[in-house]
């Protein structure tokens, strides 16, 4: 009788474990999700450039360029982007100043001339994906007819659809 009960009580314990084990819940969530439209642009530091000096008897005096700062950009856009550059305040009369930014993902315009504060394009073409640490090169330039100046200029550079 005691094995008999001992098997009941075992048969019992196994019924209740495998009812427990086999019990269980689910839910499911809903997830949206979306990718928004990136434009990003950025350059590394300040630059400074001065003239200081000409040749003898030259009209033109020594014009100076700066290949230091660089840009990054990224965008996701489906049509190719452009870069461009404008300039603020225009350069001051007989000084110009140009720039050429170097790219892998799009066309560089090769060197352009900022000095009116038009904005213009320097990069055209650019795929998705981004551009890291691609090179900035300015060149000022003046004439001897140039009033001796220092100033604060700003250049804008605009990542956009073309």
């Amino acid at each position: 009788m005691k094995k008999f009960l001992l098997a009941v009580a075992v048969f019992a314990m196994v019924a209740v474990l495998a009812e427990t084990a086999s019990a269980q819940a689910s839910a499911t969530q809903t997830l949206t999700l979306s990718v928004a439209s990136i434009w990003r642009i950025s350059t590394s530091g300040p630059v400074t450039m001065a003239i200081t000096t000409a040749d003898p008897g030259s009209d033109a005096l020594t014009s100076v360029t700066n290949s230091a700062t660089t840009y990054s950009i990224t965008h996701n856009n489906g049509a190719a982007a452009r870069i461009t550059a404008g300039l603020s305040p225009v350069m001051p009369a007989n000084t110009s100043l140009t720039v050429a930014l170097a790219s892998v993902r799009g066309t560089s315009a090769g060197t352009v001339n900022l000095s009116d504060g038009t904005a213009r394009n320097v990069v055209t073409g650019i795929g998705r994906g981004g551009d890291p640490g691609r090179t900035i090169s300015y060149t000022f330039g003046a004439t001897a007819d140039a009033d001796a100046f220092s100033q604060n200029f700003t250049v804008t550079y605009t990542l956009t659809a073309p």
